[in-house]
């Protein structure tokens, strides 16, 4: 976001609980969440899933041919 010059007011970081209810009070410009399942209850907020971290690694399978 510093390279698109985009400077963060303020940054929350909620765990797992639902962000709904803190959402509609902050209102916040936009949301990012690196887990959908965060993303799917929100009605009134943008939101951006980062598809990126812990949360969203697949499984390798290491398959000899």
């Amino acid at each position: 976001m510093k390279n698109l010059d985009i400077e963060v007011d303020e940054v929350f970081f909620l765990g797992g609980i639902d962000k709904s209810r803190i959402l509609d009070i902050l209102k916040p410009h936009i949301f990012f969440d690196d887990q959908m399942v965060h993303l799917h209850h929100l009605k009134n907020v943008p939101a951006v899933h980062i598809p990126f971290g812990i949360a969203n690694r697949k499984e390798t399978n290491n398959l000899k041919s």
